[in-house]
């Protein structure tokens, strides 16, 4: 429960600072919970300027 919360304030963090979108941050996030669950290595996170 407590990892959902915080995963949740730092979605929100993101989209409130303009960093990223919370649709963005979430399709992140799934796709990297999916490949670690099939094992494979996650890809590598992109910097704050990337992102846009």
């Amino acid at each position: 429960m407590e990892l959902g919360g915080y995963a949740a304030t730092c979605v929100s963090l993101l989209a409130v600072l303009e960093i990223s979108p919370v649709e963005d941050t979430l399709a992140e996030l799934e796709e990297t919970v999916q490949q670690f669950i099939a094992g494979e290595q996650p890809p590598r996170t992109r910097t704050a300027g990337e992102r846009r």
